[in-house]
């Protein structure tokens, strides 16, 4: 009798277990005591900045024919030259967005692009009280900042769930200040984890389908226990508004990098330098490797740790730490991951043989090297001279300015220069240069790389699809021609 009361106690308590993760996984019937939890550390941030208009052109002028054109000619009977601001002139552009508090110190996390360029912060709270704030540090390449309230009060703040554990399905809320409309609360399920938008080298996004607009960036997406999964960053939306699709940073990714923002203002990621390309399946068959998985090392940097323990290029590295490397895209996430001085493993792919190398996670290299490389990726070398225009990357930021696909790569065009090739077949400012010679162009470096590759072929022309307001089109240019 004592061992079937047992049974029964033991699939009663079964069932109370298994009806709790059912009753959990099932949208509430209202999230107003979860939002009335959270909503005191969620906060809305005012940025001011400086700009200096320059004498000159101001734009103020009626076209001919229209209708006010003869006001024109008024103006200038009293002395005042139309289209023409006659000294420099100080104004002041304002941005808003979002963020949240997360020390009860007033730190606060939010984007980079929220903060960039400020000259003042204003942290509004949810009581509607005010506060000055100052940049901790950011870190422009995850699009991460960390502020602080300028007070000696408690703040009340949110913490960080591992946002590893969050499912796809799992129901979140998001508070922000679209549109500068103030505190407002969204609600939507994770429609997937780990995206890749191409918006840089560590973008591995949750998508969701609440409703997030222009104004929700920097603002918390909060799991149905009340703690931050991600941070809201970007939109995917043609129109400028909402789609249904929108992106955060997962917070199993963004918590480490707030932290060494939060203590030192910058960010330190580890390397080990090789550049890695991915492993098509024709790299995979002339390799003997069974599937196309993995990164194949192109290039091992001189003095790096890779160097020191002997990896060499045409290796395939498939695992680091024990973690399958599914692209060449998650190698570079998962070094900057670990912390400077620390080893890792690594299984490569050499000659037909799996082998695993020790190798020990140096530091980013420092500010010469840095700028060294980015000279190597420079469009103002004499490959890209040729053509005659400047790019640059294409970042998140300016993605979403110029309502493009955050997952669209590519690279804008920042001048172009007068009587060149680019210029006489009608190149713009502003142009994005998607393909070269149907190749995606990923970065000014991969711009530079195809254009070598068609000078050393002896051909005459390149063809590139170019994106602009929304329309593609492809342009043909004669890079032979004088």
């Amino acid at each position: 009798m004592s061992f079937l009361r047992t049974c029964i106690l033991t699939l009663f308590i079964s069932s109370c277990i298994n009806y709790y993760s059912l009753a959990t996984s099932i949208a509430p019937d209202s999230f107003a005591d979860l939002v009335t939890k959270v909503s005191p550390s969620v906060v809305n941030i005012s940025t001011t900045q400086k700009a200096t208009h320059k004498a000159g052109q101001n734009g103020f002028l009626f076209p001919h024919g229209s209708p006010f054109e003869e006001f024109n000619e008024l103006f200038e009977r009293f002395g005042i030259i139309p289209g023409w601001e006659p000294e420099d002139t100080e104004r002041f552009i304002s941005s808003l967005g979002s963020g949240f508090i997360i020390d009860p110190k007033g730190y606060i996390v939010t984007n980079q692009h929220v903060i960039a360029d400020a000259d003042e912060i204003t942290v509004i709270l949810n009581d509607e009280s005010k506060y000055k704030a100052e940049i901790i540090g950011s870190d422009p390449k995850t699009d991460l900042a960390v502020i602080k309230i300028k007070s000696d009060k408690i703040f009340p703040f949110l913490k960080f769930a591992n946002s590893e554990e969050a499912k796809v399905g799992d129901w979140i809320i998001a508070i922000g200040n679209p549109f500068g409309l103030g505190g407002s609360v969204t609600a939507g399920i994770i429609s997937a984890k780990a995206r890749d938008i191409q918006a840089g080298n560590f973008d591995e996004f949750i998508q969701t389908d609440a409703a997030i607009n222009k104004g929700n960036s920097g603002g918390p997406m909060i799991d149905i226990n009340g703690n931050v999964i991600g941070i809201n960053t970007a939109i995917y939306s043609p129109s400028g508004g909402n789609v249904g699709i929108s992106f955060a940073i997962p917070s199993s990714f963004a918590s480490p990098i707030i932290e060494q923002i939060k203590k030192t203002g910058k960010v330190k990621r580890g390397w080990i330098g090789v550049i890695v390309h991915p492993v098509t399946e024709e790299i995979a068959d002339s390799l003997g490797l069974k599937e196309a998985r993995g990164a194949i090392v192109t290039e091992v940097q001189a003095g790096s740790p890779a160097e020191t323990h002997g990896i060499k290029p045409g290796d395939v590295l498939l695992k680091f730490n024990g973690k399958q490397i599914a692209s060449s895209r998650n190698l570079p996430r998962m070094v900057a991951g670990l912390s400077i001085g620390s080893s890792a493993n690594i299984e490569l792919f050499r000659d037909g043989k799996l082998k695993t190398i020790n190798i020990k996670v140096d530091e980013v290299p420092g500010e010469a090297e840095v700028k060294k490389q980015e000279r190597a990726n420079n469009s103002a070398s004499s490959v890209l001279d040729l053509l005659g225009i400047e790019v640059a990357e294409l970042t998140l930021e300016l993605k979403q300015q110029l309502k493009i696909d955050p997952r669209q790569p590519g690279v804008i065009i920042t001048k172009v220069i007068k009587g060149s090739k680019a210029s006489r077949n009608n190149l713009m400012r502003r142009d994005i240069i998607l393909q070269a010679n149907q190749k995606s162009v990923t970065s000014p470096a991969k711009l530079e790389e195809i254009l070598s590759q068609v000078i050393k072929s002896k051909r005459n022309s390149i063809l590139l699809m170019i994106l602009r307001n929304n329309q593609k089109f492809y342009v043909g240019i004669n890079i032979g021609e004088k």
